[in-house]
């Protein structure tokens, strides 16, 4: 689902960052609009640089406490 739908831009990234410890891993797709590419490049950076929690990411790896903190949901297919 998130690697084949042209429609979408596909964003992975790393709460608070890659190499902290705790943290956790999002997921979100940014819809492919007629905007140009630059004005489209300049929405979705805009929308990755707001507070957490980022509207419409879903956690796909990291530590339940770290996602709870940053206010999100942990996901019942992360449970043990």
């Amino acid at each position: 689902m998130w690697d084949s739908d042209p429609g979408q831009v596909l964003v992975s990234l790393h709460v608070p960052r890659e190499s902290a410890d705790p943290f956790i891993q999002l997921k979100i797709g940014f819809a492919v609009t007629g905007e140009s590419p630059k004005l489209q490049a300049e929405r979705i950076v805009a929308a990755v640089r707001r507070p957490h929690p980022l509207n419409g990411a879903v956690v796909c790896a990291g530590y339940r406490e770290c996602a709870e903190a940053f206010g999100y949901i942990w996901p019942s297919s992360l449970e043990e």
